[in-house]
């Protein structure tokens, strides 16, 4: 992840130059005699919100422009003069917060469902974990580009966004899989689940070679999938009507499961499909789904969700622990190494 020195941040509408005491805003950048403009945009986060690939296709060829720019001699134009943007390569230490924090929520959902996967091997324990796979790859990837801290190479970036398009719409393909058959199965899993993953797959490559209108289709794809989990859960429902034990499992699966999707859903996906920007910091709406998650855990101790025994919570204390202890030697190597500097 490079490091653009110095740093550039948006201040009321604008590229600013950020670490001063008053930010000085960026007229354009130069190089070679040739000028671009300092639009706002160039530090967009997530690129989701944009409804036009050719928006998007623009903004890859600017970063492209500039990314080629920064790597001889790229200058900053204010109304004081010019300066040098100097690209650097950055210390995992000196990562932000919200990189860490998306990788956390990713790889927690990650880890609980290879948990119980490995507890108790069945379809239904397989879809959960593909869920918390997908997790991981939304928020790993756009860990990556949404705290960049100015410039990323382009095709890295359109790389990031077509795992994180898998990430995000194979989750709602796991889930609506998930509901269709557990805590009864409604029909022969099979074609439901060829259905949904290859309408997730379908989607991927619809974004990923730009056949749909725009970027913010994704959410659109993500919608319709989840709008098939609710129709799910409704048949568990009438189907659980005379079997008290499967509907309290599923009273436990369906609130910790919708809580934290329609969470993201209001939050994210439906303001993005209208055209909208987040309603709340990208980098901070992945923690949603650690409620789902959680309720899972829980649902696991209280009702033994997927079948899994109690002593799945031991497993979790000594899995914890040790990347507790690994992530301590990681800081103290880290420490050393810039002391050493």
């Amino acid at each position: 992840l490079p490091r653009s020195e110095p740093s550039i941040g948006i201040r009321d509408g604008a590229l600013v130059i950020a670490a001063q005491t008053a930010p000085e805003p960026i007229l354009n950048f130069r190089h070679d005699g040739a000028d671009i403009a300092a639009t706002p945009d160039l530090l967009i986060r997530e690129p989701d919100v944009l409804t036009d690939f050719t928006e998007y296709n623009e903004l890859l060829a600017r970063h492209e422009w500039l990314w080629q720019a920064g790597s001889h001699r790229l200058q900053i134009v204010t109304a004081a003069g010019e300066q040098t943007l100097s690209i650097t390569s950055r210390q995992l230490i000196q990562l932000p917060f919200p990189y860490w924090f998306q990788l956390i929520c990713g790889y927690v959902g990650a880890l609980a469902g290879a948990l119980v996967l490995a507890s108790r091997p069945s379809i239904a324990s397989a879809l959960y974990a593909i869920t918390g796979f997908c997790l991981a790859l939304a928020a790993g990837s756009a860990a990556i580009y949404s705290t960049r801290d100015f410039l990323i190479r382009p095709e890295l970036w359109h790389s990031l966004k077509t795992i994180n398009y898998a990430g995000t719409v194979g989750f709602s393909a796991a889930l609506a899989s998930l509901l269709w058959v557990y805590p009864l199965q409604l029909a022969r899993p099979a074609i439901i689940i060829t259905l949904c993953f290859g309408a997730a797959a379908a989607s991927v490559a619809s974004l990923h070679y730009q056949w749909v209108s725009g970027p913010s289709q994704i959410y659109v794809h993500t919608l319709g999938l989840y709008v098939l989990s609710v129709l799910f859960a409704a048949l568990q429902w009438r189907k659980t009507r005379r079997a008290p034990m499967q509907r309290a499992i599923l009273r436990w699966l369906l609130l910790s499961i919708f809580v934290a999707t329609g969470l993201f859903a209001a939050l994210a996906m439906i303001p993005a499909a209208l055209g909208l920007s987040h309603m709340l910091p990208q980098e901070y709406l992945f923690a949603v789904f650690l409620i789902m998650f959680l309720g899972l855990a829980l649902g696991i101790t209280r009702y033994q969700l997927f079948d899994v025994e109690r002593w799945w919570i031991t497993i979790w204390s000594w899995v914890l622990g040790g990347l507790c202890v690994i992530a301590l030697d990681v800081f103290l190597v880290s420490q050393f190494a810039l002391s050493r500097h």
